[in-house]
Order: C-alpha cells, then structure tokens, then sequence
C-alpha cells in the first residue's frame, strides 16, 4: 500500500515510521526539516492532566503509555526529564488546582499536592515560590521532550523502513479520482498513492482544502524562547501562574508564557518587547536566570481544530483520506502513530479515536 504522510513535525514522523514498520511504501512530505515548524516552537510537556473532557483525558492518557513504551523500544535521549510541577497564585484558584489534583490522584493518574518547600528541598531547588507552605501540584510522570530531536529520529527510524522523505519539497495537489485519493503532487512531480494522511499542522486546513474538505482551525499563535545558562538551574517542566518554564537539555531552558501570547496580535509577530516581557516573567521565578543568555526566541502557530479537540482518522469525502491534526502532538504522537497506521492498513478503527473523527460535526 502506498501512502503520502504530509508533515515530519512528531505526529507525522511517528506516523510514517510506523507504517513503513508494518511494510507500507512511504512518502514522508514536508516543505522544511523534520520538527523544525511547530514541533520547535512547542513547550513538549506530555500530560493528560490539563484536560478534563473524560474522552480526551483517556486519549492522552494512553498517549503517556504509548510515548513510555516508545522510550523503551527507541534509544530516547529526547526524554528530557520526568516530572511537572504547577501552582496558581489566587487562594481560590490553589483551591481549583487541589481539587483537580484530587480528582486525578482518585483515578489512578500521579498526583499529589507537595509544599513550595518540599518543592524546593527535594525537586526544584531554585524556584522562588510564594512562600514555603504554598501548594504546589507534582505530576511525577509527566515528561518534558527535546520534540526536535524525537522528529527526527522517527523520520529517521522511517527511512531505515523503507520510507522516503520528500523533505523541503512543497505539495502542490492531491489528486482524487470518483471520491478516492490518487495521488499526490510534490514539487512537480506526481506520485500515485493509495491513501494521504494530513499531518500538516496549523497548514492543515490547506491540505485539507486540496480534496474539497473545509477543516476550521483556530488560529492562535504561541511564543517560546531558549535560553543557555552557566548551571541547570531547571529540572524538569513547570507551570508558575504566568510562565512556563521546562528544562531543554544541558544549560538550556526553555520559556513559554500565555500572558505574552495574548499579546502578540493576529499575525504573530513577536516585538522585542514581548521577548523582554517573557524573559522577564521567566526570572521572577527562577532568580538564576538573569545572567542566562537568549538563543532563539521563535513564534509557532497551534494547530487547533474548531472544537479544541483532535481531528483524527478518516474523513468522508474522500477514500484514502485521513487527518491527524492536534495540538498535542507531543502528548499523543505514538499513540496517534500506532493507531492511524493500524486503520489506514486494517481499515479497523480504535474506538478511542471515535470522539475525535474529522466529520464529528
């Protein structure tokens, strides 16, 4: 079975390494590198317990043990740390995130609420937190993930399948014949294909548009910035009340911050300003980081369908058609990848995947 995976960001890199393991012929399209759109400008925090939508929860849930399985089998230097720490700054909203942490820690998932000072003494030693007794919720399993580079070594581990990476090549049409894909059109050449999966990202609806199929994405862009540091003076992910802060491998950290996003207007674009803003932000809670030095400040655009959830699976307007568009690539791509590659070859599909169907609506 030939198939044209259109994305090497994590989702479609774990796609077609999967279905060229199952003995596919692969087509790994992308008019850049592997991980190197949104995959790089993504804070890649795996977790489920930011959700509360019980169907997207167990998604992500098993996304957690599929992405842990994959660190197994794989030699996975892109597992930066494990652990995620999150406190809010209002008494009622500690009181929400207590609550929150209770009702996961009911169902099995790790979570516990730990004082700043035991934060402090035991995981993250240089965090300014409000004050020693304040609440802090501690995720011992979620993960922070070097994206990039898992990207990149799934296109890799493809390749070695028998896949082939069309890589800074731009697809210009999807050929689709009495309503079932035919091919696909790369560059300026055309490639016969028996299916297409959209791994496209936030350029998802353009793809989606090459069949006639109307894919409504949010648009709302995100700014993160690397830092390089004299120490590690971050050991894994957290969540402070206006910033995000998340190791990203030796003397490099990572920032990311909501209150800078909602400034950023409807290109993007990211001002000077904002950068100092975030950095800013970052310092307040890691005092260590004011001699860090800045080395890439870049703005992602979040591939968000209409409803805030995943699109994923086939789609009824054309045979041969799936998607595989959501914002949390790095939480779900090996179960996404496992899942799809089993649908596209079996034609089975998982029921974890119903509620999030392209044509749910």
């Amino acid at each position: 079975m030939k198939v044209a995976v259109v994305g090497a960001g994590v989702v479609g890199s774990a796609i077609a390494w999967r279905l060229a393991q199952r003995g596919a012929e692969v087509l790994l399209v992308d008019s850049g590198q592997p991980g190197e759109a949104t995959t790089r400008a993504s804070f890649a925090w795996a977790n489920a317990s930011s959700v509360e939508d019980p169907a997207y929860f167990a998604l992500r849930e098993r996304g957690l043990h599929e992405l842990a399985l994959m660190a197994d089998e794989l030699d996975a230097q892109w597992v930066l740390a494990t652990g995620h720490l999150r406190w809010a700054a209002a008494e009622g909203d500690s009181a929400k995130l207590r609550s929150r942490v209770d009702s996961l820690a009911a169902r099995g998932y790790p979570a516990q609420i730990v004082t700043a000072r035991y934060a402090n003494d035991l995981l993250e030693p240089h965090v300014r937190f409000p004050h020693p007794d304040h609440p802090v919720a501690h995720f011992p399993a979620e993960p922070a993930i070097d994206a990039p580079r898992l990207a990149r070594q799934l296109t890799s581990l493809a390749v070695a399948q028998g896949a082939t990476a069309l890589l800074g090549r731009p697809v210009r049409g999807i050929g689709v014949s009495q309503s079932r894909i035919t091919d696909i059109t790369v560059g300026t050449t055309i490639h016969p294909v028996d299916a297409v999966v959209n791994a496209a990202g936030p350029h998802g609806d353009l793809v989606a548009k090459m069949i006639g199929r109307e894919l409504s994405l949010i648009e709302e862009p995100g700014c993160v910035a690397r830092l390089h540091c004299r120490t590690d003076p971050v050991r894994q992910a957290m969540h402070a009340p206006n910033v995000e802060i998340r190791v990203d491998g030796h003397h490099q950290v990572l920032v990311h911050s909501r209150t800078v996003d909602n400034k950023l207007g409807p290109t993007g674009y990211a001002h000077p300003s904002h950068i100092d803003e975030l950095l800013s932000l970052a310092r307040e809670v890691v005092p260590e980081l004011a001699d860090a030095e800045l080395v890439d400040a870049r703005v992602g655009w979040r591939p968000i369908p209409w409803d805030g959830f995943p699109s994923l699976g086939s789609a009824t307007e054309a045979r041969g058609y799936y998607e595989a568009v959501t914002h949390s690539g790095v939480t779900l791509c090996g179960i996404v990848g496992r899942l799809l590659a089993d649908e596209i070859l079996t034609g089975v599909k998982h029921p974890l995947l119903a509620p999030f169907r392209p044509n749910r609506r």
